[in-house]
């Protein structure tokens, strides 16, 4: 998980890699996630900004995202979760992404 607070974003922490705008005290309402590049197809993997994924594997955070956002270039095969500020930070292994068709 992340949060819309620099370090953890660029400078714009209401702005995501797509140009999506949002309100930095809600941000655990709009069900966004920030995707490790190599899962982006613009990096060749098979996500694309604005796509929804099933998010499988945790223990209260399996749902429907919205892919939205990119993480850091050190990461590789992750998913972060946007929080807002008051969430208590908390990691996930394992879990697995689908791909909805919408």
């Amino acid at each position: 998980m992340y949060q819309p607070v620099y370090p953890q974003t660029d400078r714009t922490p209401h702005i995501t890699a797509d140009g999506t705008k949002f309100n930095i005290k809600q941000a655990s309402r709009y069900r966004y996630v920030a995707l490790s590049r190599n899962l982006l197809k613009r990096w060749g993997g098979q996500f694309d900004y604005g796509d929804y994924i099933l998010l499988e594997g945790t223990p209260n955070k399996d749902g429907i995202y919205q892919v939205r956002d990119t993480m850091n270039p050190k990461f590789s095969n992750v998913v972060d979760i946007l929080e807002s500020t008051t969430v208590r930070p908390y990691r996930y292994d394992n879990v697995k992404l689908f791909k909805l068709n919408v």
